[in-house]
């Protein structure tokens, strides 16, 4: 991993997401679902956060989706996320994002696969986006994937 990169992508994302994540588990907790059943998601910066909510709770969601997301609070989530080894994910990142280095995607998907999550990480040739290739899988992903888990 490239260290300067991780700790230059850090700092894009707050320190301390607990405010953050707060307000989200309020919400999840109104929605009344078992968490077992629980997908989250996000795009970017929302992909941070699903990580980081998915991980600090005790409990394991289902999924999480992480749409040109990136390894931010590596030490943390390293620490947090064998916990979670029955959440499987998906993830997808253009090989050509300016905002979010590729390298990191790569990062976090061998920090997903080594806390024992199942998932892969699905690239493109693109920037930071999600594009029309991606949503089919992802759709392929929620139907077939989670429909037998």
């Amino acid at each position: 991993m490239l260290k300067n990169d991780l700790a230059a992508v850090s700092r894009l994302f707050p320190l301390d997401l607990q405010e953050v994540r707060k307000h989200l588990e309020l919400l999840i907790g109104e929605l009344n679902i078992p968490r077992s059943k629980l997908v989250l998601g996000g795009f970017s910066q929302g992909a941070v956060l699903a990580i980081d909510t998915a991980f600090h709770h005790h409990d394991p969601c289902a999924a999480l989706i992480i749409l040109s997301g990136t390894l931010a609070n590596a030490d943390q989530w390293a620490r947090l996320a064998p916990l979670h080894a029955k959440t499987i994910f998906f993830q997808s990142h253009g090989t050509e994002d300016p905002i979010l280095p590729f390298q990191l995607a790569i990062s976090l998907e061998a920090l997903l696969h080594a806390s024992h999550l199942k998932g892969k990480l699905h690239p493109f040739h693109g920037g930071h986006d999600v594009p029309h290739s991606i949503l089919v899988q992802l759709n392929h992903f929620l139907t077939n994937t989670l429909a037998t888990s």
